[in-house]
């Protein structure tokens, strides 16, 4: 389960832990999970693998992300990403990393990619 719902269940943990590192953008602000936020998700997997990191964001705690996230999507920040000077992959899968993790989801390659 990746969002909150306390009514579900009063015992689940609150919404900002580290879950919230790969949310995509749109997703931490509740809009309905699309092809372009699984795009988002799978450039932040093989971000990590490429940059051999088990953590898009070790900078920041979860919290933190959601809220950089939010902020990004309400216009009041720049787009927060993983730094990739530490990907060390090949060029080809970082330039689809870099596609994968557009600000606008309407620019992350689709299933036909």
């Amino acid at each position: 389960r990746l969002r909150y719902d306390a009514a579900a269940s009063p015992d689940a943990p609150p919404p900002c832990d580290a879950t919230s590192k790969w949310l995509s953008p749109e997703e931490a602000v509740c809009a309905a999970v699309r092809w372009p936020s699984v795009a988002f998700r799978a450039g932040l997997l093989l971000y990590c693998m490429g940059a051999c990191t088990a953590d898009p964001y070790p900078q920041n705690r979860g919290n933190l992300v959601l809220l950089d996230l939010q902020r990004e999507v309400s216009g009041a920040s720049a787009p927060v990403r993983p730094d990739m000077a530490q990907y060390s992959g090949p060029q080809e899968l970082r330039e689809l990393v870099q596609s994968c993790l557009a600000p606008r989801a309407e620019e992350r390659p689709g299933p036909e990619a």
